[in-house]
């Protein structure tokens, strides 16, 4: 115990200033006393005056081979010297070379305290503040800690500047959101949520973070869905865009699908809504899990009236996908009298569930062959004419854009057109098919691009004669 002195001991000369005791217990050798007077002279260094008398012993302690009392020294260091660091600034701004080469450690913590020393050393300088953020932004840091004082940094600076969002400080923000440690990305969004004059579009990025760090946290606590299951369904009555709309509703389909518990009232927060949802992509998505997961649920009847609505109330496309109905072939099966060979009147009914079947295209066109092509499409005119273009990007070669072509439309070649000659970088090809009761003749050219071809196709039809005429110019790049 270190005894207290009053002011009359000190006067009297009865009493020791009790530093030097401390001093002279420094160089004990037990090591709980040792660190024990660490903690001591601690939290006598703010109400003492004489406290800079055991800044030897720590200094020698720091300098040491010891790790057990280096790190404790150097603490106690700091506690006795903070205050200096606001008086004597010139002294602390000497340390800048020291503190850029600390910045560029491989140690993520060293990394971390030298950028928040030289943030402090120059913090009244905007410009140097801006220069450092350059630097660090571009170099970039092995830090995740430092990260995020960057990240912070610059948000401090956006707020403060006029150039908003469109400063590369917030480019540098947003690029944060796709870093390799959490951490991190959670800094980043949280500093874009709280800028200023957020546009829908700019959040959208940090509200996805957030939405799939939820993800995350029921697929680790799955009891607790519920809770987040209502969080999510808040958001979706929130006003937002496309993104910020998708992101949710992935979500929530993920949860239904790895949490069996969650289906029911998953399916219940898409089918609200649907109701009031403007988004034809995730009305169709939803309507696609209802019927996928609903016969599955106890009481498959409450979704009925959704989808009801959705084919009463909305466009083509999210009507056909109210109004998919699946393949099965339904029969009654009779026996037959094995003298007679009639079947008896009796039998049962008995299903077969085929396999799901795409209508293509294709599946609408017969194919019809025209010999003499170019008189075909001078017989049906020019007054249903129709001439658009397409990028096939994805398409190499000639022959493989003719193969695709003639299979996804099903029509039938004519004159040969569907060969390709060899070292050829254009082709004409020539369909002919007919489509219900009217005849369609496109002519389609494929031009060079970058990416690969663009497919310019060149349509008639007639009225009055039911068959289709299609013709094809084709070009590659590179061919």
């Amino acid at each position: 115990m270190i005894k207290k002195f009053d002011k009359k001991d000190e006067e009297s000369g009865s009493g020791s200033n009790p530093l030097q005791h401390l001093e002279k217990s420094a160089v004990l050798q037990e090591q709980t006393l040792r660190r024990m007077c660490y903690l001591t002279i601690k939290e006598m260094a703010n109400i003492s005056e004489d406290v800079i008398i055991v800044t030897s012993s720590l200094t020698k302690d720091m300098t040491g081979k010891e790790d057990v009392y280096r790190g404790p020294a150097i603490r106690a260091l700091c506690r006795i010297t903070d205050h200096m660091m606001k008086i004597s600034y010139d002294v602390v701004k000497r340390w800048i070379n020291e503190a850029q080469e600390a910045a560029s450690s491989d140690n993520i913590m060293v990394q971390y305290h030298a950028l928040g020393l030289l943030y402090h050393l120059r913090k009244i300088d905007r410009l140097a503040v801006s220069k450092m953020l350059n630097k660090f932004t571009k170099s970039g840091l092995k830090s995740q800690f430092a990260y995020c004082m960057l990240i912070r940094i610059a948000s401090k600076l956006l707020k403060e500047s006029e150039e908003g969002h469109e400063s590369p400080l917030f480019d540098f923000i947003e690029s944060c959101l796709r870093n390799k440690h959490e951490m991190v990305i959670y800094e980043a969004a949280s500093a874009i949520i709280h800028l200023p004059n957020c546009t829908a579009r700019e959040l959208a990025p940090a509200v996805s973070v957030v939405v799939q760090a939820i993800s995350a946290l029921c697929q680790k606590y799955p009891r607790k869905h519920g809770v987040m299951m209502t969080f999510l369904s808040n958001m979706l009555r929130d006003d937002g865009g496309f993104e910020y709309k998708r992101a949710i509703v992935d979500c929530i389909i993920s949860i239904i699908e790895e949490n069996p518990e969650s289906k029911e009232s998953g399916l219940a927060h898409l089918c609200e809504f649907i109701e009031d949802c403007e988004h034809t992509v995730l009305a169709t998505k939803i309507l696609h899990l209802l019927g996928k997961e609903g016969p599955r649920t106890p009481s498959p009847s409450k979704y009925i009236r959704f989808i009801f609505n959705r084919v009463v109330l909305e466009n083509e496309a999210v009507r056909a996908v109210a109004c998919t109905f699946s393949c099965t072939m339904k029969f009654t099966v009779r026996d037959c009298d094995p003298n007679t060979g009639m079947p008896e009147d009796d039998g049962y009914d008995d299903e077969y569930v085929l396999e799901d079947l795409e209508v293509t295209v294709s599946d609408h066109i017969q194919k019809v062959l025209k010999p003499n092509f170019a008189a075909a499409w001078e017989e049906v005119g020019d007054d249903f004419e129709k001439e658009e273009t397409f990028a096939l990007s994805s398409i190499k070669t000639l022959d493989e854009a003719v193969n695709n072509i003639i299979k996804f439309l099903g029509m039938q070649p004519c004159e040969r057109s569907d060969k390709v000659p060899e070292n050829k970088n254009s082709h004409t090809l020539y369909l002919a098919g007919k489509l219900g009761s009217k005849f369609l003749s496109p002519d389609k050219d494929l031009q060079p691009s970058a990416e690969g071809q663009n497919l310019n196709c060149l349509c008639s039809n007639s009225k009055t004669k039911p068959t289709f005429i299609l013709g094809i110019r084709a070009s590659i790049l590179g061919c």
